[in-house]
């Protein structure tokens, strides 16, 4: 059949067995997330039996209340701790309601919906072992971060109950109320990291795969051919916009507390260069000094940003392919193009470079990748003028 006809895929073999593996591709880049929200119980509940299920779902917003008031109370606990640790608490506490957000809503089931109705899942099968790559590759190393983040608290607050008058609980109960609090936002960091990157990835690899179809198609001088390409590259935007707007007002928020981040890591730094006073004898809190003041707040904003920048400039470079591919039609196809095809090509050209749909934007600012490279050196040249000036 041409591709520019409407088929009923359902009806035919190959297409089940490309059905079924785009599903499986689909639901297996969610084991990380839907891993993390089964651990914090925030999963939503099967339906197989209502009465189970009802039941399920009231116990599970009692748990999320009183989770959620847990989290709350953390911050005032952290006030007594180092700073660090209450920016990186409040940027976790972000992921968490992200997370939340996920599974609570319905754009869990319709993102994967929209996106097999746009192309069949056929980019995520043919590009599988590379979505796979970087989700395993994102998921290690912020868990790996993780784990860190939570040694290092422990650590850090023995050796503050060891200085320090005794709080308000007992220190033992409140480093535990800390320690589980902390641990359930920072898993929900790499649930949430993974989620944002894993989902870009499915997103550009429908994206390059449409491109590189479209690429070798030797019908697209006909005008229906290259209608066809246009709308499947529409359906593709269009279920990237049911994460848009969540995605954008979380990684502005992170944007915000990582310039912070950058400033508190600068402030540190110059602080030991400058300072008179070395470091801690004892070698073991020389390390955890090092580690909480300089290393930590440098590494969070930094490994968010490379994940964030290599997937959004991904995902942008792909978008654009297409409009590259329809410009080269019009001025290198040898065969020839009725006015209509003309028509479609400088229409839908002229749709994308004014549509902003296809970006992750917030109040007016397209967050693309140029976006955060030049936010990003603003706010490094910014700190340091102001650190230079305060010496």
């Amino acid at each position: 059949s041409m591709p520019f006809i409407a088929v009923s895929f359902s009806n035919h073999d190959h297409s089940n067995v490309l059905h079924e593996k785009a599903q499986s591709v689909l639901s297996h880049s969610d084991g990380e997330v839907s891993l993390i929200s089964r651990l914090l119980c925030i999963h939503p509940p099967s339906q197989t039996h209502k009465r189970v299920y009802s039941i399920f779902q009231w116990l599970q917003r009692i748990y999320l209340f009183l989770l959620i008031l847990l989290l709350i109370s953390a911050i005032f606990l952290l006030f007594h701790q180092a700073s660090i640790f209450l920016l990186i608490y409040i940027s976790s506490l972000i992921d968490f309601v992200l997370l939340l957000w996920w599974n609570e809503s319905s754009v869990h089931e319709r993102f994967p919906q929209c996106l097999l109705e746009a192309t069949s899942g056929v980019g995520s099968v043919k590009r599988r072992e590379s979505i796979e790559t970087t989700q395993r590759l994102t998921f290690t190393i912020l868990f790996v971060l993780s784990l860190l983040y939570i040694l290092l608290f422990v650590l850090s607050s023995i050796f503050r109950s060891s200085s320090s008058p005794p709080p308000l609980l007992h220190p033992y109960i409140g480093m535990t109320l800390l320690t589980i609090s902390l641990s359930v936002v920072l898993f929900s960091t790499v649930a949430a990291s993974t989620l944002f990157i894993t989902r870009l990835s499915l997103l550009s690899s429908e994206f390059h795969t449409h491109s590189d179809d479209f690429l070798t198609d030797s019908n697209t001088f006909q005008a229906c051919v290259l209608k066809h390409y246009c709308l499947i590259h529409t359906k593709i935007i269009n279920a990237f916009s049911t994460v848009r707007r969540s995605f954008s007002l979380w990684l502005f928020l992170h944007i915000l507390l990582d310039f912070v981040h950058f400033h508190l890591f600068l402030d540190n730094l110059l602080r030991l260069f400058n300072s008179s006073s070395s470091l801690p004898s004892d070698p073991v809190q020389s390390l955890l000094f090092v580690s909480r003041d300089l290393l930590l707040p440098l590494f969070i904003p930094l490994t968010r940003f490379i994940f964030s920048f290599a997937s959004i400039y991904r995902l942008q470079m792909a978008s654009k392919r297409f409009t590259h591919h329809l410009a080269s039609l019009l001025c290198t196809q040898n065969k020839m193009m009725n006015d209509q095809t003309y028509f479609i090509c400088m229409t839908y050209s002229s749709h994308l470079s004014s549509s902003c749909n296809h970006h992750l934007r917030l109040f007016g600012l397209i967050l693309n990748s140029s976006f955060l490279f030049k936010i990003s050196l603003s706010s490094l040249i910014l700190l340091y003028l102001i650190h230079v000036r305060d010496i």
